[in-house]
């Protein structure tokens, strides 16, 4: 009997220890950003939108990390994508279709987990032209219960209906590399 008293305080002090690291808790989005990048010739663009619009907006853990939620929506309101230039944010809004469209959008088909992450597809809008992406999901514990959700991902232009910019009949290259990170926080 006097042994199994202080295996069992053991088994118990374990349990307690422990527990915190398998219960569930929830983590909502803190900080969020879109950042594209169009190359010319003679400049690199690098534009943001920092208010992305993200459902759902509290994603459960466990002992196993960030749980995979069922979809994901993404929504960037064009009027506030900038560039650092007005008159180049002017044209941006033009050449995406504003005010038509308001806004650029993904919506998942798929989210299945990979190493260090997720696969994702899913269906991205610009300029009301809707095509398939697939994109590598980067999911980072940043510690303090912090939980880093980042990617980024090639569009072609001319893919959305959009025709790429010019500056003294130049041309700039037709992809667009847009990058999104998300922190989750307690």
């Amino acid at each position: 009997m006097k042994r199994t008293l202080p295996f069992s305080i053991l088994i118990a002090c374990l349990v307690f220890l422990f527990s915190g690291a398998l219960r569930a808790e929830d983590l909502k989005i803190s900080e969020k950003n879109l950042k594209f990048t169009v190359v010319h010739p003679f400049k690199t663009v690098n534009g943001i939108c920092k208010s992305v619009n993200v459902t759902p907006t509290t994603y459960s853990t466990g002992g196993v990390g960030v749980q995979i939620p069922k979809s994901v929506r993404i929504e960037a309101p064009l009027k506030d994508f900038q560039s650092g230039d007005p008159n180049r944010d002017s044209h941006i809004l033009e050449s995406l279709g504003y005010p038509e469209q308001e806004n650029v959008s993904f919506t998942s088909a798929s989210i299945d987990p990979a190493e260090g992450g997720w696969n994702v597809t899913g269906n991205l809008t610009i300029n009301g032209v809707t095509k398939q992406i697939k994109t590598k999901v980067s999911v980072l514990n940043k510690g303090d219960g912090k939980i880093e959700v980042s990617g980024k991902f090639q569009i072609k232009m001319k893919e959305f209906n959009v025709d790429p910019p010019s500056l003294l009949f130049v041309t700039a290259k037709e992809e667009v590399e847009i990058e999104f990170s998300f922190l989750l926080k307690p």
